[in-house]
């Protein structure tokens, strides 16, 4: 009885509060997925995070983002020329909080993860590897800065991914986290971990950190 107290303060705290606005977050720096053979590729992101309206109700928030790879052999990603894109990497969360702290700074969050990447030096990769697609049930807990920009997250997944699967299986775990460790007037420095491994049956882990510098508005 107690526990279901505690998530109807949060659920109505939660509730009661007004939503963030909606803030675009550009970062741009170097990624390395570590469970293969070392791959380090620059790169470039585009992050929305918006409230989605029903009306006059908000019934949750939309958190997409676009990743640009560039090519392993360090050629930077120019956004005015499509020929330094070597992937582009797009995932899509719809959210709803659940819960969240006194001045609505930290909040947990309940919703979706789906998305795709495509590349294009697919010659002799497996189909998997060359557009592999998610969608995952996701928990994340994360904090806003003043602005109102998520500066810290970590977030829990469950689904399909075939990162980690020849064939789509609702079977893989995941662990998504970043972290701003430095913000000076609105420009910082952001560390990324992206981690999947199935939970039984065939597959692989998938492990990519990344380091970038990162502009909110």
């Amino acid at each position: 009885m107690k526990s279901l107290a505690v998530l109807a303060l949060l659920a109505g705290t939660a509730l009661g509060q007004e939503e963030p606005a909606t803030t675009v977050e550009v970062n741009a720096g170097m990624g390395a997925v570590v469970s293969e053979k070392a791959k380090v590729v620059p790169h470039a992101d585009i992050i929305v995070d918006a409230a989605v309206w029903a009306g006059r109700e908000t019934i949750g928030r939309l958190r997409a983002s676009v990743k640009l790879l560039g090519s392993e052999d360090g050629t930077a990603v120019n956004l005015r020329d499509v020929r330094t894109f070597n992937g582009v990497e797009a995932n899509f969360e719809f959210l709803r909080r659940v819960g969240s702290s006194w001045d609505g700074k930290s909040e947990t969050m309940l919703g979706f993860a789906c998305g795709f990447a495509t590349r294009r030096d697919s010659e002799g990769l497996a189909p998997n590897e060359r557009f592999p697609t998610w969608c995952e049930g996701e928990v994340a807990v994360q904090h806003r800065d003043e602005k109102g920009v998520v500066d810290r997250r970590l977030a829990v997944v469950y689904g399909g991914n075939t990162m980690s699967t020849e064939r789509w299986s609702p079977r893989v775990a995941g662990l998504r986290a970043s972290a701003k460790l430095v913000d000076i007037r609105g420009v910082g420095l952001v560390i990324g971990l992206d981690m999947h491994k199935p939970v039984y049956g065939p597959g692989r882990g998938f492990a990519r950190v990344t380091s970038s510098v990162a502009m909110s508005f």
